[in-house]
């Protein structure tokens, strides 16, 4: 989900794209309430949704640059947490942030 909407008619969350695809293929009710969309569509960018989704979508890159799994257990071969030299956990998360170039938001 890119860009998070509201959907007021029915109090629903969407990505924009997808629900105004769904419209001009002719749908004509909420895609998750069923309840008939009559008169004027009002959407809201849902910006708190919006920001979750881009913590979760950061967390998981930077799980994945240690080979860990989404619960955090790393995977057989991963180098850890703990690099051979001693480097520390806030040290090897920085650099997994410079090295995936993520946004200054999810680097530490």
């Amino acid at each position: 989900m890119l860009e998070p909407v509201k959907l007021i008619n029915t109090n629903q969350d969407f990505d924009r794209r997808s629900l105004e695809s769904w419209r001009r293929l002719g749908g004509s009710t909420c895609p998750l309430s069923g309840k008939p969309l009559e008169g004027w569509i009002m959407l809201v960018a849902n910006e708190d949704l919006r920001q979750e989704i881009h913590a979760w979508a950061c967390a998981q890159l930077l799980l994945s640059a240690f080979g860990a799994s989404p619960d955090g257990v790393p995977a057989p071969g991963a180098p850890g947490l703990q690099g051979a030299r001693g480097d520390c956990r806030a040290a090897r998360l920085a650099e997994a942030a410079t090295t995936l170039h993520l946004p200054r938001c999810c680097s530490l």
